[in-house]
């Protein structure tokens, strides 16, 4: 790490996001770490998303090709920090989250991916499916990283060596890229940094359907190394 305080890149991929990107955007710009570069990466979005983030990113580019990999991939290129968090458009992040991100860089030169604690806000259910979910990608953490593309932080020289999110995968690239990061170096849970995000998959896909989804994805993945092609966009 060059510096004490080393530039963070933070990047927002962002699909028709203008129901909830301002306030993803605000909580990146109100954040006590100071030292940070906004990127959003529009992809090829139809309604306001491009003019809202215009007014607080520091740079909004354009990625054609639709996926969530090929926007991260297209910031990652545009960024100037040492260090990369990807965060999603319906995503806040807590104030101190990415101050407490960059002491666990700053303070181990080992460290190449980390992640911290989502939650979110609404009914019950989904609180605690969120928090439950959480916790078992700390527990893995310490057996095999699987970290979640919700926010996740990586140094962009590891990210360059193992070539970024795998573009032809549609659900895991995530888990994809945290188990490249971790044949390189060391992948850390942070459990005091934490972040907010959008319950709308379990509203509108419903509850149980998204849950059961996402774990056989989960088996499909890591058994069959098989996870699934399609993923639908709920806005």
């Amino acid at each position: 790490m060059k510096a004490k305080y080393p530039l963070v890149s933070v990047i927002i991929p962002a699909y028709n996001e203008e129901k909830y990107i301002e306030k993803t955007l605000k909580s990146v710009k109100n954040q006590s770490y100071k030292n940070i570069e906004i990127i959003v990466v529009d992809n090829n979005s139809t309604d306001k998303t491009s003019e809202i983030a215009k007014k607080y990113a520091d740079k909004v580019v354009v990625e054609k090709r639709k996926g969530a990999s090929k926007a991260r991939n297209k910031g990652a290129k545009e960024a100037k920090g040492e260090i990369l968090i990807f965060v999603d458009a319906d995503t806040y992040l807590e104030k101190k989250c990415v101050e407490k991100i960059v002491k666990a860089f700053v303070k181990d030169k080992h460290l190449v991916c980390a992640t911290g604690f989502v939650f979110t806000k609404g009914r019950i259910l989904h609180e605690l499916i969120y928090a439950l979910a959480s916790l078992s990608v700390w527990i893995l953490s310490y057996i095999k990283p699987q970290f979640y593309g919700i926010v996740f932080a990586c140094r962009k020289k590891a990210f360059e060596k193992v070539k970024g999110f795998e573009e032809n995968f549609v659900t895991c690239e995530d888990l994809e890229l945290t188990k490249k990061l971790s044949k390189i170096g060391k992948c850390k849970f942070i459990a005091n940094a934490f972040a907010f995000s959008s319950p709308r998959r379990l509203e509108k896909q419903g509850t149980l359907k998204t849950v059961i989804f996402h774990v056989i994805n989960f088996v499909k993945y890591n058994i069959f190394k098989n996870p699934a092609k399609k993923y639908e966009d709920v806005r």
